[in-house]
């Protein structure tokens, strides 16, 4: 089961800026609405989306994300606008038969259970609390107290809780508030913390485990028109997006509006003070072979997950060496990923940007296996798949 709290994404007015899921409750909350919030919480056979996706429904006609479309989606909706009108919370499952899902490309002879919530401005705080989390990239965990099956109830108990080492530390919202989760931790299930969210039963009541980990962090090294092309596609696949370029007419969030944060750094120091961890990804393209060089020796001292720098087989080999005549060992230069992006015979700039996407994509989902990467040769040259991804004998970016 997986928790899609800041994986789902709407695009608003200004500037087409991404806003995920939690800014956009809390907005309407603030503003008077009353939302309901739908869950995917169980589902036996196949479906288009996957475990613990979310569907928030306004007043009107606006939604936000998807529980996986067709008539699955169409009926959740009609129970979250019930909801709208009475408040309160329901679980309800269907049981779906392969001639009443013909043609709509979703289950066949399957069964899917939702959760539907209201939410009103009493529950403002516990989206402040969320957002916080998100906001400041700390891992938390949502704990919700179902209902009974194919029950409707005036409300349920919700937590917040800040993750430390895999339990609960900080209880950030509880309701009711009245010692009911304090103990919690205690039954917190091994590993929650790298799950991906799971339902828990009880012996009086069933227990959704929603664990919320921050979105990766993609660090862009070169403001030019792939960047620009990645940035867009990454922020809609849930990474975080920095652009970091030494040129303010390029770096700028007019040419990069999708982007969290875009710096203007000096690359000798581009990386000073950036946080970079095992869920962060360094893309470098910058326009030259000596900016790369000069960003790739920095990113190899990082713990960043991924690095990965744009160019030819012929141009990676020049920086490799370089870089081993500083002393940068053999084995720091076997994790970049070079010529960056996934093989897939990549052109043009569109679609060199979707290579190397895809391969922040892959891994992401994948981790580091032998499919999305290999160890770098001596001479630097891209052996994965047998050809380079989308080095394309370019130099580097504009």
């Amino acid at each position: 089961m997986m928790s899609l709290w800041h994986e789902v994404y709407t695009r608003v007015t200004s500037g087409f800026k991404m806003v995920r899921i939690e800014t956009e409750v809390l907005r309407a909350l603030e503003s008077g609405q009353r939302i309901a919030l739908v869950t995917l919480i169980d589902r036996q056979g196949s479906a288009p989306a996957p475990l613990g996706s979310k569907l928030a429904v306004f007043p009107g006609v606006r939604s936000l994300g998807t529980i996986g479309g067709g008539c699955l989606e169409a009926e959740a909706w009609q129970v979250a606008h019930g909801l709208l009108r009475t408040g309160g919370v329901a679980r309800h499952s269907w049981r779906l038969t392969a001639d009443q899902m013909a043609g709509s490309g979703m289950i066949c002879g399957g069964r899917v259970e939702i959760l539907a919530e209201s939410f009103d401005a009493a529950w403002i705080p516990f989206f402040q609390a969320l957002q916080g989390l998100v906001e400041n990239r700390v891992k938390g965990l949502i704990v919700t107290r179902l209902p009974a099956a194919e029950s409707t109830c005036d409300t349920t108990g919700k937590a917040l809780w800040r993750m430390e080492g895999g339990h609960p530390r900080e209880l950030l919202y509880g309701f009711p508030p009245n010692g009911y989760w304090e103990a919690l931790p205690d039954r917190c299930p091994q590993g929650v913390e790298v799950s991906s969210g799971f339902l828990l039963g009880g012996s009086t009541a069933d227990f959704l485990w929603e664990p919320l980990n921050p979105a990766p962090e993609l660090f862009l090294f070169g403001a030019g028109h792939i960047s620009q092309r990645i940035a867009a596609l990454a922020a809609q696949a849930d990474f975080r997006v920095s652009v970091i370029d030494d040129r303010e007419a390029f770096a700028n969030q007019e040419r990069f509006p999708e982007a969290d944060q875009v710096l203007v750094r000096d690359f000798e120091t581009a990386l000073e003070g950036l946080r970079l961890g095992p869920d962060s990804a360094i893309a470098i393209l910058t326009r030259g072979h000596l900016h790369d060089s000069t960003v790739l020796e920095q990113a190899v001292r990082t713990g960043a997950g991924y690095i990965g720098m744009i160019g030819s087989p012929e141009k990676i080999a020049i920086i490799y060496r370089q870089l081993r005549e500083k002393g940068i060992p053999p084995e720091a230069l076997h994790r970049v990923h070079a010529p960056i992006g996934l093989a897939i015979g990549a052109q043009t700039i569109d679609e060199i940007a979707l290579s190397i996407a895809a391969e922040l994509v892959s891994w992401r989902r994948l981790g580091e296996t032998a499919q999305t990467r290999c160890p770098q040769p001596v001479g630097g040259k891209k052996t994965r798949l047998g050809e380079a991804g989308s080095g394309m004998g370019k130099k580097g970016e504009s």
